[in-house]
């Protein structure tokens, strides 16, 4: 990714796709956002430049293309994807699948690409991310706080896709309020 790359993010408004939208802009994207209808202003408000409601919009529709998609929600695959990418365009999703890993052997010698790939920390990426946050270009958004008791409903949060920002699972009840600290 880099300055003047177009950058559509779905789920733009949960807790790994919040973040992409706040990098993406820092680096000088033109960032497209993807989430329900009540998240627009959210979405603005990290940085999006454009939004589409996924409930009454298809992306995957649009005359737009992009440069990269990261599918942060897992929705959309490259094989509906592929089309409104821009030549050497890229389709980044969080859960790719045996088809999408396929599709890596497949489609490599073209222009258009999948890469199937692990992710791995580095000192480096959590210093620039450390920096981000320190020039105010990164953001922290709670959704909601669950003790690990109530495990099974953060998850379900999650997996309910309406989430604006990280679900945090605090190890004892004491440390609901002193999470983000």
């Amino acid at each position: 990714m880099k300055r003047g790359d177009r950058v559509l993010i779905n789920g733009a408004s949960g807790g790994v796709g919040m973040f992409a939208v706040q990098i993406a802009k820092a680096y000088g994207c033109h960032v497209d956002a993807v989430a329900s209808g009540d998240n627009e202003s959210f979405c603005r408000s990290l940085g999006a430049d454009h939004f589409y409601d996924y409930e009454k919009v298809d992306f995957i529709q649009s005359d737009e293309r992009w440069n990269v998609i990261f599918d942060a929600a897992g929705k959309s695959g490259y094989w509906d994807a592929k089309d409104v990418l821009l030549p050497h365009g890229r389709y980044v999703s969080t859960e790719p699948d045996v088809k999408g890993m396929l599709m890596t052997v497949l489609t490599w010698p073209l222009s258009k690409s999948g890469t199937v790939m692990l992710a791995q920390s580095s000192a480096d990426d959590l210093r620039e991310l450390v920096s981000l946050y320190q020039r105010d270009q990164l953001t922290i958004t709670i959704d909601s706080r669950f003790p690990m008791s109530r495990l099974a409903e953060a998850h379900r949060r999650v997996e309910s896709g309406v989430d604006r920002g990280k679900v945090v699972v605090v190890s004892q009840e004491g440390d609901l309020h002193t999470a983000t600290r």
